[in-house]
């Protein structure tokens, strides 16, 4: 993915853009990805949406309906050897 032009850069990220118009952010961290998703509204194509992930937290088991109440929180892992940044995010932000 060096064909990747940036989009954005800062002091801790940098966002860019593949030659097909995928958007990702890297975080300037070692052997580590963070996942922002983002996907085009179905309603308004001219609009996107960002997508996040919730599951519970164990510092806070606060119930709701008998459930554990749901937090938003960041997509992550670390960079399995043997595969690019690109194809670790890949496999962390898959839903199936």
């Amino acid at each position: 993915m060096n064909s990747a032009r940036i989009i954005f850069q800062e002091k801790w990220i940098t966002v860019k853009q593949t030659p097909r118009g995928f958007q990702y952010l890297e975080r300037k961290g070692k052997d580590s990805v963070a996942i922002f998703l983002l996907r085009k509204s179905v309603k308004d194509l001219e609009q996107y949406e960002v997508l996040i992930r919730q599951q519970p937290l164990c510092i806070d088991e606060t119930e709701m309906d008998g459930m554990l109440k749901l937090f938003a929180c960041t997509i992550m892992g670390a960079i399995d050897k043997r595969k690019s940044p690109e194809k670790s995010a890949n496999q962390k932000g898959y839903t199936g």
